[in-house]
């Protein structure tokens, strides 16, 4: 009976383990795909092709506001107007346009609208 029941906990242990290893956790990286982005939003990557983290931002306003990790690699566009993306911190410098439901894997900038 004993054994029994240190065997019980060993397993219990092992399988605690395994659902705590990273590879359980997310499969190991540290991105979203672009299909991870909901509707009615916009979601920035910090690095191009959709790599590292995400942010998504709800129900965007008129006014500048600074990338979410100081940059934006990558970027898919799931609300009904376009986004205005700048190469500088005060929006006075445009370096791209991401249209409405559409995304860009490669752009450099630093706020949008």
């Amino acid at each position: 009976m004993r054994k029994r029941i240190m065997a019980g906990i060993a397993s219990g242990f092992f399988i605690v383990g395994a659902l705590a290893s990273p590879a359980a956790a997310g499969g190991g990286h540290d991105h979203d795909d672009p299909e991870d982005c909901p509707y009615n939003a916009v979601c920035f990557w910090e690095h191009k092709h959709f790599e590292g983290d995400m942010s998504i931002r709800w129900n965007p306003g008129t006014e500048c506001d600074k990338a979410p990790d100081g940059k934006i690699g990558s970027v898919v566009n799931n609300l009904h107007q376009d986004v205005w993306l700048y190469s500088d911190w005060d929006c006075d410098n445009v370096t791209e346009v991401v249209e409405a439901h559409s995304w860009d894997a490669k752009v450099h900038a630093h706020s949008w609208i």
